[in-house]
């Protein structure tokens, strides 16, 4: 409803001295939740296409928290999986070392089932050109890669995995996990790509990564395929 997001932002932009802006931003906020995503990208996936004004409350879930424990995981051995199973093995910046040991905490954006399968979306606001056009799939692609969002996306669907593995009878990766979104907002009128780049690693790799967090010894080929 307009009015109730309009009241919205008004009351939370007041308290920040930003009223003026309440209105642009509400009409803002409208349009991209009318916006349809098309979700097209994902290998070997069939194409789907929705807006989030029509995602139930119930099929969504902002800011989820996970919990797991981490059994001596090194950065280095979880950053090689990760190079070798994600984007054709292309250069990234390594990881640094660090072991993780203890309990693994993050929280996700969003996680929003569409179509019967679990996304994890991920916002980004920060631009990358001056244009729309800078948001082409190379350009997405590239960032993605430089900030290392990859580690990011595959541990949120570790998180999903192990949580859908335990409340859905039957679970499958390849049919429950849709994969990982992320949305460069200030790219969402790119015809192409609307600022959207995704990706679904291979069930091999967060199978592994879910013994690695328990403690066992993981070993993958790099010939390994997308699901």
């Amino acid at each position: 409803d307009a009015d109730l997001r309009l009241n919205m932002l008004e009351s939370r932009c007041r308290k920040r001295n930003l009223s003026e802006y309440a209105e642009p931003l509400s009409d803002w906020l409208g349009d991209f939740l009318g916006k349809t995503w098309q979700l097209d990208r994902i290998p070997e996936q069939a194409p789907v296409t929705f807006r989030l004004m029509d995602v139930p409350p119930e099929d969504m879930a902002v800011e989820l928290e996970f919990m797991f424990s981490a059994s001596k995981v090194q950065a280095q051995h979880l950053d090689s999986l990760v190079r070798q199973q994600t984007w054709d093995g292309q250069e990234r910046p390594a990881a640094q070392y660090q072991m993780f040991e203890g309990m693994f905490k993050g929280f996700i954006d969003l996680v929003a089932k569409v179509d019967g399968k679990y996304y994890v979306i991920d916002w980004k606001s920060h631009g990358l050109g001056a244009d729309d056009a800078a948001y082409d799939e190379v350009s997405l692609r590239d960032a993605l890669l430089k900030k290392r969002y990859d580690l990011q996306y595959v541990l949120y669907l570790v998180a999903l995995h192990r949580h859908l593995k335990e409340r859905i009878p039957g679970y499958r990766y390849e049919e429950h996990i849709g994969g990982a979104v992320y949305y460069f907002i200030r790219g969402y009128e790119n015809e192409t790509t609307q600022g959207l780049i995704m990706d679904k690693p291979p069930k091999a790799l967060i199978e592994a990564l879910d013994k690695m967090f328990a403690g066992e010894t993981v070993v993958l080929q790099q010939e390994l395929s997308y699901v």
